[in-house]
């Protein structure tokens, strides 16, 4: 027994301390505490960052059809999906490397997956004056760490967008 001292009373020995295995169980169980804490804290940032997301790409997409509504540059806008998240595009075509794309890189924790648009592909192109749309679909942000845990972007054919 490890103590760190010892005091004799009345022919007694009586010991004052923690003995070895009292500080390996107390060690113990914080460390299975803190697993725990650090499991649950894990979970919610992602589950937030997922939900940031979201509301981020869906942002990027309202933003393209406010552009293409309001005729800036006498353009169309669009919105290239990949799977570290979206980039606006000038015009209607989506062209990589283009020095007007403005990408939105998502985090870490998340990616844009099950991209199913009307005619296929991975753009949506807004019409001009209306804001509409022939590339409806949906779309889902997911958490890389468990992929049952994502979030629906929804395009309507009007160009309005919604996430859930």
């Amino acid at each position: 027994m490890f103590s760190f001292f010892k005091i004799k009373k009345h022919g007694l020995c009586l010991s004052k301390g923690f003995s070895l295995v009292e500080i390996i169980i107390t060690l113990g169980i914080l460390a299975i505490v803190s697993a725990i804490v650090l499991s649950s804290l894990s979970s919610n940032a992602g589950r937030e960052a997922l939900a940031k997301n979201t509301d981020a790409s869906a942002s990027v997409l309202t933003e393209a059809r406010s552009l293409t509504i309001s005729s800036k540059n006498a353009s169309n806008y669009g919105v290239h999906l990949a799977s570290t998240g979206p980039t606006l595009f000038t015009g209607t075509t989506y062209t990589a490397g283009a020095p007007s794309n403005r990408p939105l890189t998502l985090n870490a924790r998340v990616s844009i997956t099950n991209i199913s648009l009307a005619g296929g592909g991975s753009d949506v192109v807004f019409s001009k004056l209306t804001g509409s749309t022939s590339q409806n679909g949906t779309f889902r942000v997911t958490l890389i760490a468990d992929s049952s845990v994502y979030k629906t972007v929804t395009i309507y054919r009007t160009g309005l967008v919604e996430g859930q």
